[in-house]
Parts: C-alpha cells; sequence; structure tokens
C-alpha cells in the first residue's frame, strides 16, 4: 500500500495491501466520472479554489454532497473542505459535518 497523506492510498498487488483491504470491505468505492468531474469543476470555479490539492478535496465534497443525510466528513484539512461543502440553502441539520482528525 502506498499513501499519500492518509487518505488517498493504493493498491499495489503486495502483502501490503492486506490492510487496504481490510478497510475497503466495509466502504462504499465511489467511481469518479465524467459526471463528477465536470461537478468537482465547476465546484471549484464557484469557491475561487483551484490548486491540484484543491480538485482532490472537490472530488470529495460531490461524492459527499450527493449522499443521503446526516454525513460526515472525516478529514485532517477541515478549513477547505468545509468552504467546499457549505450548503446555506440546506437546512442546517442537513448539512455535512467536516469533522477535524
Amino acid at each position: 500500500m502506498s499513501c499519500i497523506g492518509s487518505w488517498l492510498c493504493c493498491l499495489r498487488g503486495g502483502h501490503k495491501d492486506a490492510e487496504l483491504h481490510r478497510i475497503l470491505k466495509d466502504v462504499e468505492v465511489v467511481a469518479i466520472d465524467q459526471h463528477l468531474g465536470r461537478a468537482a469543476g465547476e465546484l471549484l470555479g464557484k469557491t475561487g479554489m483551484s490548486s491540484q490539492h484543491d480538485s482532490l478535496e472537490a472530488l470529495l465534497a460531490v461524492v459527499a454532497m450527493a449522499q443521503a443525510r446526516p454525513v460526515i466528513l472525516l478529514t485532517r484539512d477541515p478549513r477547505d473542505l468545509e468552504k467546499l461543502t457549505e450548503e446555506p440553502d440546506r437546512p442546517k441539520h442537513e448539512r455535512i459535518a467536516v469533522v477535524s482528525v
């Protein structure tokens, strides 16, 4: 397993993949398609964010916003994800909770 930060991991086909496979069996994996990519790009434009790091966070945000509520998003960078998942038109109890870990 190779990790960038603590949330983006890659399967490498070796014995180190066992831990990631154990975690993934309980996680819904969402394929990133053209629709999600476009939505993430539009979100970046709306928020004025633009770095490569922001692009990955925007993908996480659009996937999180598409989920049935309640949603809790765990991150080491709550400031950016709070900005990306802001939904002022939604009732406060239905908004995404961004939690720092």
